[in-house]
């Protein structure tokens, strides 16, 4: 898993001119791109002559190569489609495809190579992201629903596609003592191991014994699509760090994005885990972990930050929840035993 990672930071395309892409391998005239921020993919929004807008994904050349995981990806925005939530739909390729959906075109790689390179055009879902609206009273609790709906819809789903090495898998945590190298700070190292400690104690134990699923992976703030007004959930996108894993991650995902920078962390958790349990309760198990699984997240975002930072300073997207998360990882584990029970108190079980 780990040279997968350090392999996609290699294998980050360069691209000279997307709209040719888009017009190459999917028949459609582009006016204007926009380069958007991404981690190891380029990202474009690219607006039609007639209006249209889409988004432009040109894959890294490690996930170029794993053609059944772009494809499970497609397949899992079809079943959610389904769902009362939006999600991106792809296009359909005219040339370049064996599936019809997936392009694949000859790039250079930032390495100085050049291969294959997955081209996926979808359907650009015009809302606001929820890091960009002023969040009203509700949200949260229509977050946590909205999640429930995610995981219950893709709890029966089995695609081979989403079995898979990957560090972002929060069960991988314990190989990130690798990227420890890259955080300097002493009280941040220190922070990262009894963060990577309690993980290594309370967690690795269970993991197989926990239920498992396929997730979404990554419900942040950026992936959010919102209500212009704050009050709601509209959708979610990106689904680039989606596996099969274990099934409660995906909460805790959420709760540890969501919390970030929030005056009453304990009010965000509380309506968060109202909204989720009440339609997706967790096992008592769950919900005991539930509290160091928040904290893993943010530990394994720092240290993934710091890495892939150290790779490519220039992208400061990279940076874009480093102050916010160690804050909220500073926060959770300076919690006691009983702050963290009230932390997780409002989570239903089953």
């Amino acid at each position: 898993a780990i040279e997968l990672e350090k392999g996609r930071k290699r294998k980050k395309p360069v691209v000279a001119d997307p709209p040719a892409l888009c017009r190459t391998y999917f028949g459609l005239d582009i006016a204007r791109v926009k380069e958007l921020d991404a981690y190891d993919d380029r990202n474009y929004l690219a607006e039609a002559s007639d209006g249209s807008k889409y988004l432009l994904k040109i894959h890294n050349g490690v996930d170029s190569a794993n053609l059944p995981f772009l494809q499970a990806q497609n397949a899992m925005m079809d079943v959610l489609s389904a769902t009362p939530y939006r999600v991106p739909r792809p296009m359909a390729a005219i040339a370049g495809s064996a599936d019809g959906l997936i392009a694949i075109a000859t790039l250079p790689f930032i390495d100085g190579t050049d291969g294959p390179a997955a081209v996926r055009v979808l359907v650009f879902l015009d809302y606001p992201l929820m890091s960009d609206v002023t969040i009203q009273p509700g949200f949260f609790r229509n977050l946590g629903t909205a999640v429930a709906h995610i995981d219950r819809a893709l709890a029966p789903v089995d695609l081979p596609g989403m079995r898979r090495g990957h560090l972002w898998d929060m069960s991988n945590l314990p190989l990130l003592r690798a990227f420890q190298h890259c955080i300097t700070d002493p009280q941040r190292l220190e922070l990262i191991e009894q963060t990577l400690t309690r993980f290594e104690t309370q967690v690795v134990p269970l993991i197989p014994t926990l239920r498992r699923a396929l997730i979404h992976g990554d419900v942040n703030d950026h992936n959010v699509l919102a209500a212009p007004d704050g009050t709601d959930v509209v959708g979610v996108i990106d689904f680039g760090d989606s596996l099969e894993t274990v099934a409660v991650y995906d909460l805790a995902i959420t709760l540890a994005y969501a919390i970030l920078d929030r005056d009453d962390i304990y009010a965000v958790a509380r309506d968060i885990l109202d909204g989720y349990t009440a339609l997706q309760p967790v096992t008592p198990t769950e919900k005991g972990l539930l509290h160091t699984l928040t904290a893993a997240r943010l530990c394994q975002s720092a240290l993934m930050s710091s890495y892939s930072y150290s790779q490519n300073p220039e992208n400061t997207y990279l940076l874009i929840t480093s102050a916010p998360g160690w804050r909220g990882l500073t926060a959770l584990m300076a919690m006691d035993l009983a702050d963290a029970e009230r932390f997780v108190a409002a989570a239903r079980t089953d």
